[in-house]
């Protein structure tokens, strides 16, 4: 797991010290991969959850934590290149629903907070994907790439059920 992380981080730092608009369109290619790489190593390992559930593994909660944070990091730099008039950046269902995916992971039998948290963000991330598309329908131009589609839902609902199954409080688990 080291050396995969190293070279995760290799390859995301070599995409982010490059000057935004000059990304290749081969190092565009690979960003969705990336992206999900880093999304599913927030998840924890099924043999430490519990751990981190009680609060004696931080140290994972921190990664998972840092490990997506790295993924919407390369999404964040897909939309810089497009703002910058990089053709060859497109932003896709593909690429928001590995992030979403990560925050679901990242709410697996975490604690309370963190598992709330993060549930917030996979379906903050929706909303904004919703948003998108209905401004790209505006610009008839303009296609959508990133319309939510069912796989989206099913992981902001999967994101929402870890929640009820962290929660200790009857209120959450309703309200999730």
């Amino acid at each position: 797991p080291d050396t995969h992380r190293a070279m995760l981080r290799k390859m995301t730092s070599s995409i982010h010290d490059a000057p935004v608009g000059s990304l290749t369109q081969q190092s565009l290619q690979t960003m969705p991969d990336l992206m999900s790489a880093w999304a599913q190593a927030s998840s924890v390992p099924f043999h430490q959850r519990s751990a981190r559930r009680f609060g004696t593994n931080r140290k994972n909660s921190r990664d998972a934590l840092d490990n997506i944070k790295e993924a919407e990091g390369l999404l964040r730099r897909v939309i810089d290149e497009r703002h910058a008039g990089n053709r060859n950046a497109e932003l896709t269902t593909g690429a928001y629903n590995a992030i979403i995916e990560g925050w679901a992971n990242a709410a697996a039998d975490a604690n309370e907070d963190m598992a709330k948290a993060a549930a917030q963000r996979a379906e903050g991330i929706s909303i904004e994907m919703q948003r998108l598309t209905m401004a790209m329908a505006e610009n008839a131009h303009e296609a959508s790439s990133i319309e939510p589609n069912t796989e989206t839902f099913r992981l902001v609902l999967l994101a929402w059920g870890n929640v009820a199954r962290s929660s200790k409080k009857t209120a959450d688990k309703v309200f999730a």
